[in-house]
């Protein structure tokens, strides 16, 4: 019983730390190797999509999973809502990543493979 709502707040701490990671490094304006801004956010949606795969697939945890699929759908959302091509990058990872763990959970679900 317990262990859904903590799956869920889980999912949404890692995202919300790598979201606070980002922030406290632009606020300190860092350079970002030379790299764009665009570049970072598609790395850092990666790198949450990694983390939550691991999850996925190494405890069977498809609720962390699920909660990260939403976050990265609320990033696609918003910056579906923010007309410009600097945010094309993002919303191509953002699709890709939702794809890739709504699969990962569909392909868990079906093995049986839920923590229970």
């Amino acid at each position: 019983m317990v262990h859904l709502p903590t799956s869920i707040y889980l999912g949404w701490i890692s995202i919300a730390t790598i979201a606070n990671a980002t922030a406290l490094l632009v606020f300190y304006k860092w350079n970002r190797f030379g790299m764009s801004q665009q570049f970072w956010a598609v790395l850092m949606i990666i790198l949450g999509v990694v983390v939550g795969l691991v999850l996925l697939f190494s405890r069977n945890d498809i609720f962390y999973a699920l909660a990260i699929d939403w976050a990265v759908l609320g990033i696609l959302l918003k910056r579906l809502a923010v007309d410009g091509s600097e945010t094309r990058g993002v919303v191509v990872a953002s699709l890709i990543s939702i794809c890739v763990l709504s699969a990962g959970v569909a392909v868990q679900t079906a093995r049986g493979k839920i923590y229970r």
